[in-house]
């Protein structure tokens, strides 16, 4: 895997941030943290700092 530089991961973890409304929907609809992550490339802390700043009940 090629790591991406600092600002791919910041318009990665932007564009997540964006989504915010289909994310919400697929973790709540089934999909784990770890795909999550894994679609933008970040870590699962980041993801879940990311749910419980949306205040979205985590499994």
């Amino acid at each position: 895997m090629t790591h991406r530089t600092r600002v791919e991961a910041q318009a990665a973890q932007a564009e997540f941030i964006h989504s915010r409304t289909d994310v919400i929907t697929r973790y709540q609809d089934g999909e784990s943290t770890a795909s999550l992550a894994h679609a933008v490339q970040a870590g699962h802390a980041w993801i879940a700092e990311r749910l419980d700043e949306w205040d979205v009940s985590r499994r």
